[in-house]
C-alpha cells in the first residue's frame, strides 16, 4: 500500500509540473523589451512631434523586438506607478525594429498609433511596467531627469542617461546620472558627512552657493564627503548687500543685521557629467545644523534657492536698481528719490522671472515639498 500510495502521488506531482510547463510555454510572452524612455520630450526629433489634445509634445516609451519575427502588441499594455493598464492595441513590430508609444495624461485626437493615457514627467519618479496580459514582462524605475534626455538600455539590460534616439540603436555616449544623496535635506542636531553617488566613472560636480554646477564658474570636483556643519559664526552673505542697491527709499533707515541675528543653512547643489561630457540633472538640497522651527514659535522653514545673479547682478538681478535704474537716472538726473522710479526690481516679463527650488521643511525638519520652477521675487 505505501508503494502504491508513493507511485500515485508522484504521477500527481508529475502531472501537476507537466500542466505547469504547459501553461508557462503558453502564456510566455513574445520577447519584446522596452528599450528607451523620453519622460519629457522636447519634440527636437520630427521622428517624435506627436503633440496631445493641449497641443504639448508628448512623452513616449520606444519598445524593441529583438527577435527574427514581426510581434503584434495584442496583449501587451502599459501602466505607470501601478496604475491602470494601458493596452497598446494590434500594432506590429517588425523584426530586429522599434515602434514608439506615445504618452500623454491629456490624450490624443483620432489616435491610430500606439498610445498610452498617462504622462511620464521630468520632476518625479516613476515606474513603467511592461504586461503581457497578467504577467509582468519588466519594470523599469526612472530617476529624476532633465528635459529632452532619454533613459535607455544598453545590451546588458542596464539603464542609463543618454540623448534620445527616437527608432534607432541608443546612444552609446552617457549623459550624467542623478546623483544621490546619502541625506536627506533637513534639520539636524549635530554636523555630519554628506556623501554623493552618481555612475561608474562619472564626475560629480557641486557648489554651495547656490549655482547650477552644470554651468557655474565656482563648481568643484566631488572627491571626499562634505562636511555639513553649523554656521551660526559664518559671515552673512545676501544679507549684507548693500540696502542702497536695493531700493533707494532706504538710504540712512536700514541697518545691516549682526551675523548672530542670521539663521544660517548649506545648500548643496550636484550634477554628474557622463561619457557625452554632457551633465544630466541638478540636485539641491538644505541642511541646516542646530537650527530648526523650534526656535521659531514652531513654524515650518522654507528654503528658496536660486543663483544669486539672478537677484543682484547689475544686468539681470531683481532685486537691486541695477542698469535699468542707471539708464534711467543718466536720462533723469532729477527724478524724485522713490521706489516707483524704473529699476530692475519692478520690470515685468518672462525674461525677469528667475529658476530656483524650493524646499518647504514642517517642525519636525524633515522636507515635505521640494520642486523646480520658475518664480517672480519682490
Amino acid at each position: 500500500m505505501g508503494l502504491k500510495r508513493v507511485s500515485v502521488i508522484g504521477l500527481c506531482l508529475a502531472a501537476v509540473a507537466a500542466v505547469v510547463m504547459l501553461a508557462a510555454v503558453i502564456i510566455r510572452p513574445p520577447k519584446i523589451y522596452i528599450s528607451e524612455i523620453c519622460p519629457s520630450n522636447s519634440e527636437t526629433s520630427k521622428k517624435t512631434a506627436m503633440q496631445d489634445k493641449n497641443g504639448e509634445p508628448s512623452d513616449w516609451i520606444e519598445i524593441y523586438n529583438p527577435t527574427n519575427k514581426d510581434i503584434s502588441l495584442t496583449g501587451f499594455s502599459l501602466s505607470k506607478n501601478g496604475g491602470g493598464d494601458q493596452p497598446l492595441g494590434g500594432y506590429v513590430i517588425k523584426a530586429h525594429d522599434y515602434i514608439i508609444v506615445y504618452c500623454s495624461s491629456a490624450g490624443f485626437e483620432n489616435a491610430d498609433f500606439p498610445h498610452a493615457d498617462f504622462s511620464i514627467g521630468k520632476v518625479s519618479e516613476a515606474e513603467i511596467i511592461l504586461k503581457y496580459d497578467s504577467l509582468q514582462c519588466e519594470s523599469i524605475k526612472l530617476p529624476k531627469l532633465n528635459k529632452g534626455v532619454s533613459y535607455s538600455k544598453n545590451a546588458k539590460g542596464e539603464m542609463y542617461v543618454s540623448e534620445p534616439t527616437p527608432l534607432a540603436a541608443n546612444a552609446e555616449k552617457t549623459i550624467g546620472d542623478t546623483p544621490v544623496f546619502s541625506q536627506a535635506a533637513g534639520s539636524y542636531e549635530k554636523a555630519f558627512d554628506l556623501e554623493i553617488t552618481a555612475g561608474e566613472s562619472q564626475t560629480v560636480y557641486y557648489t554651495t552657493d547656490g549655482t547650477d554646477p552644470a554651468t557655474s564658474d565656482t563648481r568643484k570636483v566631488y572627491e571626499n564627503a562634505l562636511r555639513i556643519d553649523d554656521r551660526s559664526d559664518d559671515e552673512n552673505v545676501l544679507s549684507a548687500y548693500d540696502p542702497m542697491k536695493i531700493q533707494l527709499d532706504y538710504r540712512d533707515s536700514i541697518k545691516l543685521p549682526d551675523k548672530s541675528a542670521v539663521d544660517k543653512g548649506t545648500v548643496i547643489r550636484a550634477c554628474a557629467e557622463g561619457t557625452s561630457g554632457k551633465c544630466g540633472k541638478t540636485v539641491t538640497a538644505t541642511y541646516f545644523v542646530d537650527v530648526s522651527s523650534a526656535d521659531h514659535n514652531d513654524l515650518p522653514i522654507v528654503s528658496i534657492t536660486t543663483d544669486p545673479d539672478g537677484l543682484f547682478n547689475e544686468k539681470t538681478g531683481i532685486y537691486c536698481l541695477g542698469d535699468v535704474y542707471k539708464e534711467y537716472d543718466e536720462e533723469n538726473p532729477d527724478h524724485p528719490w522713490n521706489g516707483s522710479i524704473p529699476a530692475n526690481y519692478n520690470q515685468r516679463g518672462r525674461e525677469w522671472e528667475k529658476e530656483c527650488y524650493v524646499e518647504y521643511f514642517d517642525s519636525e525638519g524633515n522636507s515635505l515639498i521640494s520642486q523646480d520652477c520658475g518664480i517672480r521675487i519682490q
